[in-house]
């Protein structure tokens, strides 16, 4: 008898807890509380309202501002036009970032962007998951709504007096923002609104036709032994590092950068819509790097079939550049490519 009730209430909570899954996961679900595919959950909104800031679009630097405005009292929503949160920064990989610094060496960055460098300096933030999680502790608390479709503005002098749009599960919405700004990579907003864009670097060459910056493609590879690599560099003496590497390259046990000697000594096999800089190295540990080098032209970032040919030209270009760092970096002799993990 003993054993027999000891077994049913066993049974019993076993199915207590999946029942209080099950009724926690429908009243997170009613309430649009899901988890994000990078980690943290994102509320989305499921009503139409007045909100004081309306950010388009879910790259790093307005998401600053629209914790700033929460911090200060005001309504905020955040929408994106992309299935997936993060821009350049998380779903581009854009994971090597450049600090800026005075003479004397100081980080010049301030707020909320200072703690990320100080973290990203210290290595404490490295690969995509841990800037992921910084990205969804920034925006807590905010509401977000992904994967929208834009459908219409309603415009009154040079004043957007109202946003329709289409939420991810096919609803209709429209909320009527005090201040609205585009913060997507690809001016999902400012299309719509169908302005001309500013000049400036789009006639950076001189040419008739549009310009545009180029893309960057992130390239991940695996099978570095950075020990190996740190050790050897610091190895050398001024003179020979400068001469190998350069006389400005750098390696500590998070990042590399430089290498002008061995970018120039590079042969790329297109060299009208790629180009290969400096080396920007991140070390995200076991082995695996992140490089940010490779130049992709042509590339307008509110069409995608611009993407699509920029990153295969790219993914050609991978396997050359692969062999071209074992021959000429020590701790790269058994680099690979770490899968179809690249972005532009």
């Amino acid at each position: 008898m003993k054993n027999w009730l000891a077994s049913n209430m066993k049974s019993t909570l076993i199915i207590g807890i999946l029942a209080f899954i099950t009724i926690a996961g429908g009243v997170l679900g009613y309430f649009g509380l899901l988890r994000d595919s990078d980690g943290g959950f994102t509320l989305h909104t499921h009503s139409t309202f007045q909100p004081d800031v309306v950010v388009m679009g879910t790259e790093l630097e307005g998401m600053y501002l629209a914790q700033k405005a929460k911090k200060e009292g005001l309504d905020v929503l955040i929408l994106e036009t992309k299935s997936r949160l993060g821009g350049q920064l998380i779903q581009g990989e854009m994971l090597y970032l450049d600090g800026t610094y005075d003479d004397e060496g100081t980080l010049l960055m301030q707020g909320g962007m200072k703690e990320l460098f100080q973290a990203y300096t210290q290595g404490s933030i490295r690969t995509k998951t841990d800037f992921a999680h910084y990205f969804h502790k920034l925006i807590e608390g905010i509401p977000v709504e992904k994967n929208i479709v834009l459908e219409d503005l309603r415009v009154t002098g040079n004043k957007v007096i109202s946003l329709a749009y289409q939420d991810g599960d096919g609803k209709k919405r429209m909320v009527k923002p005090s201040y609205l700004v585009d913060n997507s990579d690809d001016a999902a907003l400012i299309r719509k609104l169908d302005v001309k864009p500013l000049p400036g670097l789009e006639a950076l060459y001189g040419s008739k036709e549009r310009e545009y910056m180029s893309g960057t493609y992130m390239m991940k590879f695996k099978g570095v032994d950075w020990d190996k690599f740190q050790t050897q560099f610091w190895k050398m003496t001024k003179i020979e590092r400068s001469h190998t590497f350069g006389p400005e390259s750098y390696v500590n046990s998070h990042i590399a950068y430089g290498f002008p000697p061995i970018v120039s000594a590079y042969e790329l096999h297109n060299k009208n819509e790629l180009n290969l800089r400096g080396l920007n190295i991140l070390n995200q540990g076991n082995g695996e790097i992140m490089i940010n080098a490779l130049q992709v032209y042509g590339i307008d970032p509110s069409r995608k079939e611009t993407i699509e040919r920029g990153m295969q030209l790219a993914k050609e270009e991978m396997p050359f550049i692969r062999d071209h760092l074992r021959k000429h970096m020590a701790g790269f002799e058994k680099l690979e490519l770490a899968g179809d993990r690249h972005r532009i």
